[in-house]
């Protein structure tokens, strides 16, 4: 059996939340179960920099696999949600988010 750990992120900007994002991992993938940010905060690059801070915090423990549900909601159409993903690197296909996380290893010598 693969062991199952659910993760919470707030994205807070100064001393106020922005938004937040949860999910779990198991194995070498994170499956998204939320992310969002609050709608004022929408279209100032606060969802595309908690992306690539989650990315990036995932590396670190070394998950490979970053998926989820492709669900507009909230006001958000279908064409802005792919758009958004797209930009960031993520494939959808069949109501799916897919993206492969890329590690540079450096040898210094």
């Amino acid at each position: 059996m693969s062991e199952l750990n659910y993760i919470n992120y707030d994205f807070i900007n100064g001393d106020k939340k922005i938004g937040y994002a949860d999910g779990k991992i198991e194995g070498n993938t994170f499956t998204f179960d939320y992310i969002y940010i609050y709608s004022e905060n929408r279209k100032l690059g606060y969802g595309s920099t908690a992306l690539k801070l989650i990315e990036e915090d995932l590396k670190s423990l070394n998950i490979q696999k970053v998926s989820g549900d492709f669900i507009a909601q909230d006001g958000i159409t279908q064409q802005e949600l792919y758009d958004f993903y797209e930009k960031n690197g993520y494939n959808i296909t069949d109501g799916v988010i897919v993206k492969q996380l890329h590690y540079v290893n450096a040898s210094f010598g």
